[in-house]
């Protein structure tokens, strides 16, 4: 298949997604409006729920793959779009995602085997057990991040198009209809993914570096994606240290102290985006000694927002 053909998919499905959201916001808006909060960053009524249109789209992904992985994805998906529409139990909620991180280790086990080649069984099991911990806290970071226009939708497009970029090209679909969601997602936002649509890359994200035959490219797509999850990771930790209850909802996210401080959605989603954008170009350029710099440079980026812009980081 040609890269022409390639490029042409992608138009296909970002065009098609333009539409379709184009046709069904008010429908969204009358099916799962999200009225602002405590926690939220938008002032208004906005609908939530497009990641079902993207998720889907995606699928048509398997008429010219084998790969299962977009399938695996859909019944969290669903658990999400339940959740965005009756707000389920967060016990159940995460209960479905270790299942799904189940699954991903069934399925995309190419790192397992890697790390079963060179590990004692006891140390295997336990390696096990963590990877159950990391895809889950994938899924869930990528839910986290989710609370301001364009975030996640334009890091995941970057994200998944260094993948394709690298040969996963059964993420076309998906990336041309998370493109056509963004037009439709930038500030000011029209409609929002919802869990739906954050778990849901979450996962597949999850699914696709577990079935990878490196650790060295497993490693580097976390760092591409490291400005997202850096950032909610970060905030767990220093939650947990501050004693605070890591799992009740919170603003201390550093994109959200930013935005409590003044700035822009666009702004703060900029900054997640060329950092993004960076990785992505320094892996493919110089390669992943590169790219472990990089990542330094962006956490000593993050701590001069931290100090010089953000909003303080409340105690308990």
């Amino acid at each position: 298949m040609t890269y022409f053909y390639l490029f042409l998919i992608f138009i296909i499905f970002a065009l098609s997604s333009y539409f379709i959201y184009k046709k069904f916001i008010p429908a969204f808006f009358s099916f799962i409006p999200d009225s602002p909060n405590t926690r939220s960053s938008h002032s208004k009524i906005i609908p939530r729920g497009g990641g079902l249109i993207f998720s889907l789209l995606g699928l048509f992904s398997l008429l010219f793959s084998g790969n299962l992985s977009q399938l695996f994805c859909m019944p969290l998906a669903f658990i999400g779009f339940l959740d965005d529409k009756l707000n389920l139990s967060p016990l159940f909620r995460y209960f479905s995602q270790i299942i799904t991180a189940v699954v991903c280790l069934i399925y995309s086990d190419n790192i397992l085997k890697i790390f079963a080649s060179f590990s004692h069984p006891f140390l295997f099991s336990c390696l096990y057990f963590l990877f159950l911990i990391v895809i889950s806290a994938i899924i869930n970071f990528s839910n986290f991040m989710d609370g301001i226009d364009g975030l996640v939708a334009s890091c995941f497009f970057i994200i998944f198009g260094n993948m394709i970029l690298n040969g996963e090209y059964d993420l076309i679909p998906v990336t041309g209809a998370l493109f056509g969601f963004l037009i439709w997602n930038w500030t000011p936002a029209k409609i929002f993914m919802g869990d739906i649509g954050s778990t849901f890359l979450g996962a597949l994200f999850a699914f696709k570096i577990f079935n990878l035959n490196s650790l060295s490219l497993f490693f580097a797509y976390l760092i591409v994606a490291s400005p997202l999850f850096a950032d909610a990771l970060i905030s767990i930790i220093r939650r947990f240290i501050n004693r605070q209850n890591i799992f009740k909802p919170h603003n201390l996210h550093l994109y959200q102290r930013l935005y409590q401080a003044g700035w822009k959605h666009d702004h703060i989603s900029i900054i997640y985006i060329l950092f993004t954008l960076i990785f992505c170009l320094t892996f493919n350029i110089f390669g992943f000694k590169y790219l472990i710099i990089t990542f330094f440079l962006m956490l000593m980026t993050g701590y001069y927002l931290e100090r010089k812009y953000a909003l303080p980081f409340k105690r308990n």
